[in-house]
């Protein structure tokens, strides 16, 4: 009897708490000011709902243009979320980052949860690149300036009129 007591509490002492955890971004490669959308998904496939923090960590030249939930904390760092995540539950949380200088950048989330008493984290990482946006072809060439219409006239019946206005004035002084 003593024997099956044991193993029953090592069973309701074993992990309830299974979290899957995900994190992705919009798009891998950006220019310098562009939007990057980044979404952390957490699954809870065990049997006990936890309480879960999690923080975005931005690099140097990032920063976070719309927590879509949570706050910035002193440091700068977005607190995405915390909360409860039930047994089943998922969650998918979205923000919205932005390089402005470029670079290979690393965006950190960092998710912390209790399973069974025991304070567990998880840290995940999202790779962008920012370059410099292209700058215009200046090698094509420059399409012409519409000429400025004169009512009644055009350009070149102007010129003409000059031109011979010119000649007749010679013509009268010889």
């Amino acid at each position: 009897m003593a024997c099956l007591l044991l193993i029953a509490l090592g069973v309701i002492a074993a992990a309830q708490v299974e979290l899957t955890v995900n994190q992705g971004v919009s798009r891998e490669n950006v220019e310098v000011g562009d939007d990057v959308t980044v979404t952390v998904s957490l699954t809870n496939s065990g049997s006990s709902a936890t309480e879960v923090n999690i923080v975005a960590v931005l690099p140097s030249g990032v920063s976070g243009t719309v927590p879509i939930s949570g706050v910035r904390d002193a440091t700068g760092n977005m607190n995405v979320w915390s909360g409860t995540l039930a047994p089943t539950e998922t969650k998918s949380l979205v923000f919205i980052i932005r390089s402005n200088e470029p670079g290979h950048k690393t965006v950190f989330s960092t998710i912390k949860y209790t399973d069974g008493g025991i304070e567990r984290k998880i840290q995940l990482t999202s790779e962008i690149t920012a370059t410099k946006p292209q700058l215009q072809n200046t090698d094509t060439p420059t399409p012409p300036v519409p000429e400025k219409n004169i009512p009644g006239f055009t350009s070149l019946a102007l010129l003409m009129g000059l031109g011979l206005g010119i000649l007749i004035i010679r013509k009268r002084r010889i």
